[in-house]
């Protein structure tokens, strides 16, 4: 399953060349990447997010973000809004969209991932909402 879904995440920003570099579908509970692929990506950047074949120095602490889904589900249950559907972070070189899903046994983070400057907001977003729903029906553990 693995280098198909890594063969379908190439697919897809092949597809989306001019709005993503990479997605990531993250393990919150092993603190790794399940499945990962890039495009268009300087070969230091790629390093620096994947080393040799797996996890980089860009995510080593990225096991962190689960913080962000355990206040932002505990806001929306206190207030009766829900749970948090996907989050938008705009670093000052890079853009991400990250969606919370839960498998039988973990949490994932799926994250779209743009350094691209010139790509708007709305076109990640866009992106991103294009092809949640199928990642997430190939991902094992429904």
């Amino acid at each position: 399953m693995g280098q198909n879904m890594n063969q379908y995440l190439k697919d897809i920003l092949k597809q989306e060349e001019d709005s993503l570099n990479c997605i990531i579908i993250f393990d919150l509970g092993e603190g790794l990447p399940l499945y990962y692929s890039s495009i268009n990506l300087d070969p230091k950047l790629d390093n620096d997010l994947f080393g040799d074949n797996d996890i980089g120095g860009a995510l080593a602490d990225f096991v962190n973000i689960k913080q962000v889904q355990k206040a932002l589900d505990s806001f929306g249950k206190v207030t009766k809004s829900g749970e948090l559907n996907y989050s938008i972070f705009k670093l000052t070189q890079a853009q991400m969209m990250v969606y919370f899903y839960k498998l039988a046994d973990t949490t994932v983070a799926i994250c779209f991932i743009t350094f691209n400057k010139n790509v708007s907001l709305g076109r990640l977003v866009s992106s991103g909402r294009n092809n949640i729903e199928e990642i997430k029906k190939r991902l094992p553990n429904q």
